[in-house]
């Protein structure tokens, strides 16, 4: 097991696969971390970000930069709620004691944003990286930016699409809820 993923216990195939892609070079244009809540995709997704920016090796550096989401070719997307204009997290909305009845959305403003984060060019890592916290909860508006942009490439790139069918077509890494992991 590759000294990289020590932490992301009892995901083997995730791990075998995620070290392989870096060890070879060969980066797919995007991977599904699918699974429970607490399985790892979170950690997995981040300790493979950190082997893209330091050639496969564990990086403290590297790992703190992306933990604390301060990495210029870094975008996170997480689901907001939208309070007053303002976009808030579910900690931010927790943090100011704002209660919700529906859940957090991922916003077409968020979507934007992703063609914007990949269509500049990087300032550090060879490529521009996003992570999107539950896909799912993406609201019909983000399924598809083209089509909610009258068919326009508002960000002079290719389009993303990010409906479940064009997700299916790439890397999915299924991260399962083992209860007797191997040591």
């Amino acid at each position: 097991m590759s000294a990289l993923f020590e932490d992301l216990i009892g995901q083997p195939l995730a791990v075998d696969l995620l070290s392989a892609a870096l060890a070879q070079g060969r980066v797919a244009p995007a991977y599904l971390f699918a699974g429970p809540e607490g399985v790892g995709r979170q950690l997995a997704a981040v300790r493979f970000l950190e082997g893209l920016l330091a050639d496969g090796q564990p990086s403290a550096r590297e790992r703190r930069r992306l933990l604390e989401r301060n990495h210029p070719d870094l975008l996170w997307v997480e689901p907001t709620y939208q309070h007053q204009g303002r976009l808030l997290t579910r900690a931010e909305a927790e943090e100011a004691g704002l209660s919700r009845r529906t859940p957090p959305q991922l916003r077409l403003e968020q979507i934007r944003d992703i063609g914007r984060c990949l269509a500049r060019q990087p300032v550090e890592a060879k490529r521009g990286m996003v992570v999107i916290e539950a896909a799912e909860a993406m609201g019909s508006c983000g399924q598809c930016p083209v089509e909610n942009a009258g068919g326009t490439r508002p960000w002079g790139a290719d389009p993303v699409d990010l409906s479940p069918r064009a997700v299916a077509q790439h890397n999915s890494l299924p991260l399962s809820v083992d209860p007797f992991p191997s040591a």
